[in-house]
């Protein structure tokens, strides 16, 4: 009984099953990836003072380069972020799910990714994790971030998740989640609910294993697009991404027009092209299709708040844009569902736009088609539409 007592008292984060004081000690003189999360990790018993020492320069790096929990699941592939991972916390999302659903109810998701074949096995983990716990799946395939939200609204999910890749690594993968309605779920918020599930022991709330269906998302959403890009002049733009799905949309959107698109997606040479390519500006967007900056035609950097009078012309409204104080994405979604202004701007470069009854979202595709309204509407260079000298 005491030696039962002993094993209880230890469990590494993300795991199911009891360890021993012994064992706790022995992963973190091996430096355990899961230790850096451990609430015991400061129990360091007799390891030498020189390991402890090492444990914490790890502990450092590793909170620098990403934990799991943010605005979602992130980080490096198999090193800090594997299927297995993915899976158990796509179940315990799918175990919120079914906790606020009516009991008859069944929870569908909405899966998406950006394209990424390194992406392909989380989608996979992510449908896994939701189908065990009885939620019905349904796969759209490439797209981006905004248009996932999108998509959860207008096909009346219970919730949406993206495998993407919001620090634009390589070699890294994130996991995004959204609940009804298209609500960005973020940590502090609704996300702790969903980690706490997830580090304890996952109970299955049903023996019914949920469905998967495909379809096709990407009409639905660029039919919000494409009468905007009707009558523009012959623009030259440059667009930077790390997201297949987003030049894709682009390359769709302005194939009838005169425009000429350059794609980039080698990190910080959107300024450098611009000039090359002689464009009338250049934008780079980033976290999965969330992030704008705009670089004018002289290769200078135009502050989101510079330009967001100049994007607010272009919108259905006569009331000022709002400007936001940095916050989780869940928080600033909350706020601004009592604001009844349609653009929204922190300093990041998250544009928020609201049209019509869909839901606020932070969108870099409309960003640009904003812009591009604008500009057509002028000869004037972008520097001297800004009022810049």
């Amino acid at each position: 009984m005491q030696e039962s007592a002993i094993v209880d008292e230890y469990r590494c984060p993300g795991e199911r099953h009891a360890i021993s004081r012994a064992v706790h000690l022995g992963r973190l003189g091996r430096f355990y990836p899961a230790c850096r999360r451990c609430p015991r990790r400061d129990e360091t018993g007799s390891l030498s003072a020189r390991r402890v020492r090492l444990l914490r320069q790890v502990e450092r790096r590793g909170a620098r380069q990403g934990a799991v929990w943010g605005e979602g699941i992130a980080g490096v592939v198999w090193n800090q972020l594997t299927p297995g991972l993915v899976r158990e916390s796509a179940a315990a999302y799918g175990l919120r799910l079914q906790g606020i659903c009516t009991y008859e109810h069944i929870p569908s998701v909405l899966i998406a990714s950006d394209g990424r074949p390194v992406a392909t096995q989380f989608v996979a983990a992510v449908g896994e994790g939701l189908r065990w716990t009885g939620c019905h799946t349904v796969e759209i395939g490439p797209t981006t971030a905004p248009a996932t939200a999108a998509a959860v609204s207008r096909f009346g999910c219970d919730g949406g998740v993206f495998v993407g890749n919001p620090a634009g690594g390589a070699a890294q993968v994130g996991v995004r989640f959204w609940g009804p309605e298209g609500v960005p779920l973020s940590w502090p918020g609704s996300l702790e609910g969903i980690g706490e599930i997830a580090a304890n022991r996952l109970n299955r709330p049903t023996r019914r294993y949920g469905s998967a269906t495909r379809l096709s998302a990407v009409d639905v959403y660029l039919d919000a697009f494409r009468e905007r890009y009707h009558a523009l002049r012959p623009l030259r733009f440059v667009v930077e991404c790390s997201i297949p799905a987003m030049a894709s949309f682009v390359g769709e959107l302005i194939a009838a027009t005169a425009c000429e698109l350059t794609v980039s997606s080698v990190p910080q040479s959107l300024a450098c092209q611009v000039l090359h390519r002689r464009a009338h500006f250049g934008i780079r967007v980033d976290e999965d299709g969330e992030r704008c900056q705009v670089v004018d035609e002289r290769g200078c950097d135009v502050a989101p708040r510079i330009l967001a009078p100049l994007l607010a012309w272009e919108l259905p409204s006569e009331r000022p844009h709002a400007i936001l104080d940095v916050a989780t994405r869940e928080a600033t979604y909350l706020d601004l569902r009592r604001k009844e202004e349609v653009l929204a701007v922190d300093g990041e470069g998250h544009f928020w736009y609201r049209e019509n009854e869909s839901p606020w979202t932070p969108d870099g595709l409309m960003t640009l088609s904003l812009l591009l309204g604008s500009l057509s509407r002028s000869d004037k260079p972008l520097s001297e539409l800004l009022g810049k000298e």
